[in-house]
């Protein structure tokens, strides 16, 4: 699987330099946009390597936890191009990952784990929450504003008012 990622990441990043050139804008500005995505990446990478625990026996729940907090930096990502915002660098949804790779890597540090071997998960649950509901805020927030600004009800037909 993570061989398939090589060349998605490759063609990925071709991409985002053709753009870049065909709007003459610095193609390392727009990499250096994707800093936080790949040190998210990486910490989780990190992270894993760190606690084989999780690894081995919460590998789903951590799964779930990482997808809540890639889609909400991936949306974000997304509402940032579509409006024309800056794009969007750290945000809240790190602060559980970069805790978590922390956590892990604490050992290597000379320092002890705040939530070591069987409690780890417990940390994953908690960030997993986090993310739920950061994610779930973010969604609705979006939904609230596109239906507000298309004066549109969301799953539901708006009826004209009677005059």
């Amino acid at each position: 699987m993570g061989v398939m990622l090589i060349p998605t990441v490759y063609m990925s990043f071709s991409n985002i330099a053709s753009a870049c050139r065909e709007q003459n804008k610095s193609v390392l500005s727009a990499f250096a946009d994707s800093i936080p995505f790949v040190a998210s990446i990486a910490s989780m990478v990190v992270w894993l390597a760190a606690s084989p625990n999780v690894l081995n026996q919460h590998l789903v729940l951590f799964l779930m936890f990482a997808g809540f907090a890639f889609s909400y930096i991936v949306g974000r990502v997304i509402v940032a191009h579509v409006t024309g915002a800056p794009f969007p660098k750290l945000n809240r949804m790190h602060v559980p990952i970069f805790f978590g790779t922390a956590n892990a890597i604490a050992p290597m540090l000379g320092l002890a784990k705040m939530f070591d071997g069987d409690n780890e998960v417990v940390l994953i649950w908690i960030c997993l929450a986090y993310t739920a509901l950061q994610y779930a805020h973010f969604a609705l927030e979006v939904i609230n504003t596109i239906c507000a600004y298309l004066d549109i009800n969301c799953l539901t037909i708006k009826h004209k008012k009677a005059e």
